[in-house]
């Protein structure tokens, strides 16, 4: 009866009231929603089919009929209704009342963890909880959800912005509606729908994903059953062959105080036969290591090359296990063989390794790169402890090997999360989408030219066409760089930057806001940076909400000048601090952890520019503004190096982290930047189109 109960409130908690079990809502339209100030605004559900269904708000009224599926769709006209509160009835058998309803403009928030990124871990967060009480600005959390194929529903809640709740807001998000809701003095909703470490493959619809992001798909989908496949062929060649494996005690072979006496030395990495020993069966190695003070209480990562069949063991506990029946999980950015020793078992002085390795085809060995694991390499002890007879070639070359290893995240498959999260919000109304992600896609920048406004494009297929897009720029993060050269952020920046060229979109340009974290605790300047611009974008305020943006160069002598379309036609050298901020222990701003910052261009006016001349080599650049004259209608940067007599391309800011300082006489900071040999989109990209 309980658990009757407690299925009723949970279910009146999402959707209001409801009297009858045939009529229902979806989750994002329930007690203390925020509807779209549109004419278009549309509720639907679930109902009897052919059910005829009333839904009104104050003077607001529409009707619709059930369909063979059930599901209906009730179009209002709400551009002039008042902001409410107000209670949403939904009648049809059943009658439902979701209460404290209020109308406004409504935000998709999506990305990866930098959105979901909570309040609660931000800057200055005590402070801003403590003073967030606003009924007027709302968020839907959408519940993180992975799925096969497009889903009609989905978990979540509308929580009100206070004290209470406001600390499980997007950090983003919130400083975005609030902005935008002060500003507007109308109700702002915010529907938070985003997955951490996601790509943006796995928010495209599978209707508009490329070919290869098709067969990875079917490769992620297809995985349980070659698993089950491979996994039966395992257990046949097995049987036929004799080759079950029946351990004995670990202990006489993995703890620390065991007898070694016996044992054969073997150098690692290498084979077992090298050493003598028996090549199918199984066998243990073992090695003592030593743990300093500074490696103490750290996670350990110990990597091979090759993955085997076989038990790890640290100081006698079994730490990690492959075996022929059950899943593996490895990444495919890591080695084949990633073993995490966790902090609490990483003490100082001397630890023992015990592996065990289970060969039933022959080939035991362990491959590793001595130079990322330094505590593996050298002389280890091993012994066999029983040993098959050998195999003729026929066998050999019919052993299944091991099963194939999961080597994604459920939420890496391409559509995943678009049928997981958004399909479900379809027809809900929105003003617009504010976007963070672009971490999870960093390794293939060149992809992300293509799959990221094509995602864009989908969106917009499926949840409003006119729907304006305004993305983060990638944040500098990591460690500095000492040379200019090639990196990949700075490239996936740039793929970012390239999707300005489809219509209605925005870029909040990060490059001076964050720390060195992954994930900067700086959310207030990329929230109201995107505020700006929607209000400027969208909401047509006259304001500069863009900081100088590359147009072209012109080589004059050894000197290089760029310039730039900017909205104020101003450049500004922006002062440096004598130290940055390397990240922070905690939300108050007291604890940052800082670090010297050195200047790549000692002495110049404007740091963060490289130069390259025929020789492909990059050289920091010393660069200074030169202001607007009558000859030179507006200010342009002048940059030179004296490595390069003859300079012929230049970048500015690429770096995974930079040290840059150009802005423009509003404060806002120039977007990264290269010359040298741009793509076709890239060159129609460089003048957005709004």
């Amino acid at each position: 009866m309980a658990t009757s109960i407690a299925s009723a409130l949970a279910l009146m908690a999402c959707t209001g009231f409801a009297a009858g079990a045939d009529l229902s809502l979806p989750s994002i339209i329930s007690d203390h929603a925020v509807l779209q100030r549109s004419p278009h605004c549309r509720i639907w559900g679930w109902a009897n089919t052919g059910d005829r269904i009333i839904v009104s708000l104050g003077k607001a009224r529409g009707t619709g009929t059930a369909g063979a599926d059930g599901r209906w769709t009730v179009e209002m006209d709400l551009a002039g209704a008042p902001a409410g509160p107000d209670e949403l009835v939904v009648e049809g058998r059943a009658r439902i009342v979701v209460k404290d309803v209020l109308v406004g403009d409504v935000w998709l928030c999506s990305g990866q963890s930098n959105m979901a990124f909570s309040l609660d871990g931000a800057l200055g967060a005590v402070n801003e909880i403590d003073h967030s009480a606003n009924p007027s600005l709302r968020q839907f959390k959408v519940a993180e959800t992975v799925a096969a194929a497009p889903q009609e529903r989905v978990e979540g809640a509308w929580t009100v912005a206070g004290p209470a709740d406001s600390g499980k807001f997007s950090a983003v998000a919130y400083f975005f509606g609030k902005t935008l809701q002060e500003k507007l003095k109308r109700p702002i909703g915010l529907v938070n729908a985003a997955y951490p470490a996601s790509s943006a493959q796995s928010w495209t619809s599978i209707g508009n994903l490329e070919a290869d992001a098709l067969r990875d798909r079917d490769r992620f989908l297809g995985l349980p059953q070659r698993f089950r496949e491979h996994v039966a062929r395992l257990s046949a060649w097995t049987q036929e062959h004799h080759r079950q494996d029946h351990p004995g005690d670990p202990a006489v072979f993995a703890d620390p105080a065991a007898d070694t006496a016996g044992w054969t030395p073997v150098t690692l990495p290498g084979t077992l036969a090298d050493a003598g020993l028996p090549d199918t069966g199984a066998a243990w190695v073992r090695r003592s290591i030593a743990i300093d003070a500074g490696q103490a209480g750290k996670e350990l990562t110990l990597t091979f090359d090759k993955l085997e069949l076989g038990s790890v063991y640290w100081n006698g506990e079994k730490i990690d296990e492959v075996t022929p029946d059950t899943q593996r999980f490895a990444v495919s950015w890591e080695p084949a063989w990633t073993i995490r020793v966790k902090a609490e078992r990483v003490r100082a002085g001397t630890a023992t390794l015990a592996i065990r390795l289970f060969t039933p085809a022959g080939g035991a060995s362990l491959r590793f790169d001595a130079k990322r694991n330094p505590l593996l390499a050298g002389e280890w002890l091993a012994r066999s402890e029983f040993a098959f007879e050998p195999l003729d070639a026929a066998a050999k070359d019919a052993y299944p090997g091991i099963p194939p290893v999961k080597d994604f995240y459920d939420h890496f498959s391409p559509s995943s999360l678009y049928d997981g999260m958004l399909n479900p919000l379809r027809p809900f109304a929105f003003t617009g989408v504010i976007w963070y992600q672009g971490e999870g896609n960093t390794w293939q920048p060149d992809v992300y030219r293509r799959v990221f406004p094509r995602m864009i494009a989908d969106w917009r297929d499926r949840l409003g066409s006119e729907l304006p897009f305004l993305l983060c720029q990638l944040p500098n993060h990591g460690a500095k760089s000492p040379e200019p050269g090639e990196n990949q952020w700075a490239e996936l920046r740039e793929a970012q930057s390239l999707a300005l060229k489809l219509p209605r979109t925005g870029e909040a340009v990060l490059i001076d806001t964050a720390d060195a974290d992954l994930h900067p605790r700086n959310k207030r300047d990329p929230g109201e940076r995107l505020a700006k611009i929607a209000l400027s974008q969208v909401y047509g305020e006259t304001a500069i909400c863009s900081g100088p943006v590359f147009d072209a160069i012109s080589i004059e002598g050894a000197n290089m000048r760029v310039t730039f379309t900017n909205p104020d036609g101003i450049l500004v050298a922006k002062p440096l601090p004598a130290n940055y901020v390397v990240g922070y222990r905690s939300p108050d701003p007291a604890s940052a952890e800082t670090a010297p910052l050195a200047l790549p261009s000692q002495g110049s006016e404007i740091q963060g520019f490289a130069i390259r001349g025929e020789d492909r080599q990059w050289h920091w650049a010393q660069a200074r503004i030169e202001h607007a004259s009558s000859g030179k209608p507006r200010d342009s940067i002048v940059a030179w190096s004296g490595e390069v007599p003859k300079p012929i391309a230049i970048r500015y800011a690429w770096a995974e982290n930079p040290t840059c300082n150009l802005v423009n006489g509003a404060g806002w900071p120039a977007c990264p930047f290269r010359s040298d040999a741009p793509s076709p989109e890239q060159a129609e990209a460089r003048q957005p189109e709004h």
